[in-house]
């Protein structure tokens, strides 16, 4: 059921089946269902000690210079065993390369640390509220952070005043007043994340790297970014439910069969597979043609595609396990909840199906 031939991609891939097995298996994911997970900070030092953190940096700023492909083939692996742990890494690559499309941006990369954990605001438009109190209701928009500001060493900022765009880094103790409500996510439990309410005075602690039309195409290209990503992501966690429906099916038996013998589960199984081969193709081709950086209009196709397409497979799974497949012990509902999710992240119209380009 694997979807790549490289066989250097394909080790890279078993280094992460066995990170998952170690280090995210029973660990991050919280295994008895009694409360949030920890923040993952263990897991992401190992992560980062194997070189995998700053993988989409060169070699000089501290990563194995991984190809577009590899990354999303990690992120993908990731997912198998936690979508939240994988959104957290998907937000630093995207963060890193963000920052090194900007001019000098190796540089500041070189003095933020191989070490250190980015973090990006999501919001298309951002604008800081004014005159806000966490009691009060919110008049506009606000930031919201992946992961929480608190958790990582720098953050990346975009703010639109006008049609001006501004691209900041801040680092964790610049965002200690504006923190004002946590995110309660319904599926990757994983993520902490954060809304801020502040004036726009907060911003002036923050360092200024881009400004104007190459901010503006900076937030664009991180935001092809993230729907390359969280697509490699409910990939991999459609793979993954597949992979547990196909193991229950053939070790089940109902009404004296193997459960995958009847012909209406065997052909929902095999439904399921060539759509995860069909997401996989689409992923590979656009993270490939980001080497001539042609790639991100396919990632507005790719991103709300493979979105629908996991969630079929992840409900389609659930199905094949009976009542099981709606019980938390077995983890399908979980990784249908993070599917969904992931899905709300960024947005989602017709123009970023049919690729055009529109205001931002």
């Amino acid at each position: 059921m694997e979807w790549f031939e490289n066989n250097e991609i394909a080790e890279i891939a078993q280094t992460i089946a066995r990170f998952n097995k170690n280090e995210i298996t029973g660990k991050v994911v919280d295994p008895e269902h009694v409360g949030r997970p920890d923040f993952p900070k263990e897991a992401l030092d190992h992560f980062s000690a194997m070189g995998f953190l700053w993988g989409v940096a060169n070699e000089e700023t501290g990563g194995i210079n991984m190809s577009p492909i590899t990354t999303v083939v990690v992120l993908s692996k990731l997912a198998e065993a936690s979508s939240g742990f994988a959104a957290i890494v998907a937000a630093h690559y995207a963060a890193v390369q963000s920052i090194q499309s900007v001019p000098g941006g190796e540089d500041l990369l070189k003095t933020v640390g191989f070490d250190s954990l980015i973090g990006i605001s999501l919001n298309n438009d951002v604008e800081i509220l004014k005159d806000h109190s966490p009691d009060s209701s919110p008049a506009g928009q606000s930031i919201n952070f992946i992961p929480a500001p608190q958790q990582t060493a720098y953050t990346i900022v975009f703010d639109k005043e006008g049609a001006i765009f501004r691209m900041y880094v801040g680092k964790r103790g610049d965002f200690e007043n504006c923190l004002k409500k946590e995110i309660y996510l319904s599926g990757c439990d994983e993520i902490p994340m954060v809304r801020i309410y502040g004036s726009k005075d907060f911003l002036k602690k923050l360092k200024l790297i881009a400004e104007g039309r190459d901010a503006e195409n900076v937030h664009h290209y991180l935001l092809s970014l993230m729907k390359l990503y969280l697509s490699a992501i409910m990939q991999g966690s459609a793979r993954s439910a597949t992979v547990s429906a196909l193991k229950y099916t053939t070790e089940r038996f109902q009404t004296g069969r193997i459960i995958i013998e009847h012909q209406n589960v065997r052909k929902k199984i095999i439904d399921m597979e060539i759509k995860n081969q069909a997401m996989a193709s689409f992923l590979y081709r656009a993270a490939h043609n980001q080497f001539n950086h042609t790639g991100f209009d396919l990632c507005d196709m790719l991103f709300p595609f493979t979105g629908a397409e996991a969630e079929y497979v992840c409900n389609e799974a659930m199905q094949s396990l009976g009542g099981y497949g709606y019980m938390k012990d077995y983890g399908l509902e979980k990784k249908l909840r993070d599917i969904k999710t992931l899905q709300a992240f960024m947005s989602c119209s017709l123009s970023d199906w049919l690729g055009l380009k529109h205001s931002r």
